[in-house]
């Protein structure tokens, strides 16, 4: 309203035709793949109110000088869920279709390309489901083009490597709380140097981290609604609670930052989430955070101690005999505690834990405040002499307790008992490296609901229960969790040690391996599964394959979801593995032992047949360097497509002699036959013209494996006839049959 008064002193106006065109666009064109009419078609995109109201003001709002739009940044903060997402995505299409910028580039863009790939994935639905906007695009892989104005809609992230060369007309930047730098963000913004009215579009829900370049554009946004900036080319919309509010107990104040409550998000949804943040205090941070729109801190406190406390029952040395045992070794700095903590897995769903801690003399003198000495007279804490922590203390404690308790394996850090695990090693002690950080994730979720559930028996361990008191974690982009030592306000080192334990306990080494190689080759490798058909009764082998689309890194194989053999719910691979990547020969042979390289190279958007050529020029380069009894060979599908096009070159030739001799006979001639024969070339030469046209390859499935062979190629009455492996000479004796009856 403020500036509806100030347009004559600003130089701006606002325009309702322009606002109305793009809000017609949304309700006219645009369909929503996820919503259905009652005959089953999608429902138009109707915009809400406040939605209506960001797009209205985004292109309403003119320069009066020269026509172009007012904003050229805009930024919306709501609650997980309202619809920000589908919303972006319909702007980047008006900014394609209907802006009438030439040559216009559209980015939806984000830190990973698996995210940026979410709001272009609403666009390219919302085009499918569209008609009027499908007939106008050409769509192709990760690409949505509009041919009258040569613009296009393509998804960006800090993973392309192209950054540096964009033109942009329209940037969407997608969930900028998670952008850990603003290296995106500046970037879209800075190729826009030489467009007349672009267009900047940030939409994220509330973060925590106060030095990132959301927290900068929501304190910018602040300021701007505040009136104590004046910034003119940028539009804010913020959802947030008022100080007062406490979303955990008062549901009214729920709307204040979930605009489409009730309409995309329900309140059912937001009242379990609350529930889940009473119950589990890790939660509540990020309940506060994606739900509400509140600008929490990374840290929040771990446990329930109340459920801690209830947690107190000791189970029984008969029970854990024969029972599965896991350990986490935690070695503080030589002045700090030491931490050994021991997991049993009981048949009826209960988790037994023992612990034992250990702490050098001097550190009773350092922390008076601390009950050491209570703990020690009740046998809870053991002390080395000495200034520092006796290691080898530990190591007999530790080693004892792993063999008698038949310890399956021992998670530690590196970083403090490498030498130490080295020993135990040698004593037959399985030790495993066990990652930090946000490895953990997965093992304190578990250790949580063990708590939540009842199921944890710690005995009532004072120290330990001490540590879960002080435990805080720090969350991460993606709302996991890790131990952070640095903000407790004292030691946790016994509860890391818990976690590393239940880290190893819930997935073993051969549960990633068979997860794994599912992923990398097909669930049947690992699995094999048959369904037979109720009317033919064949069997048919059912397989599970991952898109090679979706493992084209690291990061995306260590997101690999795992099943544990002991049951519960699968963990990623990346909450008990680290990956690196290694150069190493991809399969070693040895002939007549000489030794002999394999090179593999796979095929992805071109012929086989031109990849083979340009390999093989290659290698024919390479051999006069050879040394003596060295040799260079094709395998694979390229030698099976030289046998197979030999093999029928070969049967086309003998064929071609076999109907030359049998119209000799027939003609009692040797010249007619030729003359007939002389159409060959033709009849080939059209046959391949047509697959030319068609876009038929020859291809090596077509010669080599067993694949049908339509009719029209064949003589009648072998429409069905199915080639087998070897079989290319005898479909070049059919297909010379079949043109010679032609041409006579």
């Amino acid at each position: 309203m403020a500036d509806l008064k100030a347009v004559r002193h600003q130089g701006f106006t606002f325009d309702e035709v322009r606002a109305n065109h793009a809000i017609d666009f949304f309700e006219r064109f645009l369909r929503l793949p996820d919503t259905t009419g009652p005959d089953g078609s999608p429902r138009p995109f109707m915009l809400q109110a406040w939605q209506a109201f960001i797009i209205g003001n985004l292109f309403g709002w003119i320069w009066s000088a020269t026509g172009y739009r007012r904003y050229r940044n805009a930024y919306v903060e709501v609650g997980k869920g309202s619809g920000k997402t589908p919303m972006a995505a319909g702007v980047g299409l008006y900014m394609l279709l209907m802006d009438g910028e030439r040559a216009a580039e559209i980015y939806a863009a984000a830190v990973t390309r698996d995210q940026a790939k979410i709001l272009f994935r609403d666009a390219e639905r919302m085009v499918e489901c569209s008609p009027g906007i499908a007939a106008k695009v050409q769509r192709t892989v990760n690409n949505i083009a509009y041919g009258q104005t040569l613009s296009f809609f393509r998804p960006l992230s800090s993973e392309h490597k192209g950054l540096d060369g964009i033109r942009p007309h329209c940037g969407l930047i997608d969930e900028l709380h998670e952008h850990p730098e603003p290296m995106v963000a500046n970037k879209v913004r800075a190729g826009a140097k030489h467009r007349p009215q672009p267009l900047f579009l940030e939409i994220t829900n509330a973060g925590y981290d106060r030095t990132s370049i959301c927290w900068q554009h929501h304190e910018h946004s602040r300021r701007v609604l505040e009136g104590t900036e004046v910034d003119d080319r940028w539009f804010a919309y913020v959802c947030a609670l008022d100080d007062e509010d406490d979303p955990i107990e008062d549901p009214r104040c729920w709307v204040k930052a979930n605009p489409n409550l009730g309409i995309s998000i329900q309140e059912t949804y937001l009242r379990d989430q609350v529930s889940a943040a009473k119950s589990i205090p890790a939660e509540t941070n990020t309940v506060l955070r994606l739900n509400f729109c509140v600008w929490t801190q990374s840290v929040s406190r771990f446990f329930d101690m109340p459920k801690w406390h209830a947690c107190d029952a000791t189970v029984a040395e008969a029970d854990v005999i024969g029972a599965a045992c896991y350990a986490g070794l935690d070695l503080g700095q030589s002045d700090d505690f030491c931490a050994f903590v021991r997991l049993w897995l009981l048949e009826d769903g209960r988790k037994a834990v023992k612990a034992r801690f250990w702490i050098p003399q001097k550190a009773l003198e350092l922390k008076p405040n601390r009950p050491y000495t209570e703990w020690l007279r009740a046998g809870l804490l053991e002390v080395t002499e000495g200034d520092i922590t006796d290691y080898d203390v530990v190591e007999a404690a530790v080693a004892a307790d792993c063999l008698a308790s038949g310890v399956r394996e021992c998670a530690y850090d590196k970083r403090f008992a490498q030498q130490m695990a080295l020993h135990l090693e040698g004593q037959g002690i399985t030790m495993v490296d066990m990652p930090q950080g946000f490895q953990l994730n997965e093992a304190l979720r578990w250790l949580s609901d063990a708590v939540v559930n009842g199921e944890l028996c710690h005995g009532g361990h004072p120290i330990l229960g001490w540590m879960a008191a002080n435990m805080v974690v720090r969350h991460g982009r993606q709302g996991e969790v890790r131990p952070d030592k640095d903000k407790a306000s004292e030691k946790i080192d016994g509860i890391v040690a818990l976690a590393m334990a239940v880290a190893r306990a819930i997935v073993t080494p051969q549960d990633a391996a068979t997860a794994l190689l599912a992923a990398l080759g097909a669930s049947g490798t690992v699995s094999p599964s048959f369904w037979a058909d109720p009317v033919q009764g064949t069997s048919y082998s059912v397989q599970i394959v991952a898109p090679p689309v979706n493992l084209t890194s690291l990061e995306q194989l260590l997101n690999t979801p795992v099943r544990p053999s002991a049951g519960g719910e699968p963990v990623a691979l990346r909450s008990f593995a680290s990956l690196q990547l290694r150069k190493i020969p991809a399969n070693i042979n040895r002939t007549t032992l000489q030794p002999t390289t394999t090179v593999l190279a796979n095929v992805e958007g071109r012929d086989l047949g031109s990849v083979y050529g340009e390999i093989a020029a290659l290698v024919d380069q390479l051999r006069p360097r050879l040394k003596p009894g060295n040799r260079i060979e094709f395998a694979g599908q390229a030698q099976s497509m030289e046998q197979a096009y030999a093999e029928m070159l070969g049967g086309i030739l003998m064929a071609a002699v076999f109907v030359y001799l049998v119209m000799v006979v027939n003609f009692q001639s040797w010249i007619m036959p030729g003359i007939a024969m002389g159409g060959l070339p033709v009849a080939i030469s059209g046959g391949l013209l047509a697959l030319f046209a068609t876009g038929t390859p020859l291809s090596v499935p077509a010669l080599t494996r067993r694949a049908t062979v339509e009719a029209w190629i064949l003589p009648p009455g072998v429409s069905d006839r199915e080639m087998s492996p070897g079989g290319a000479m005898r479909f070049a004796c059919m297909l010379m049959t079949s043109i010679c009856r032609a041409t006579s």
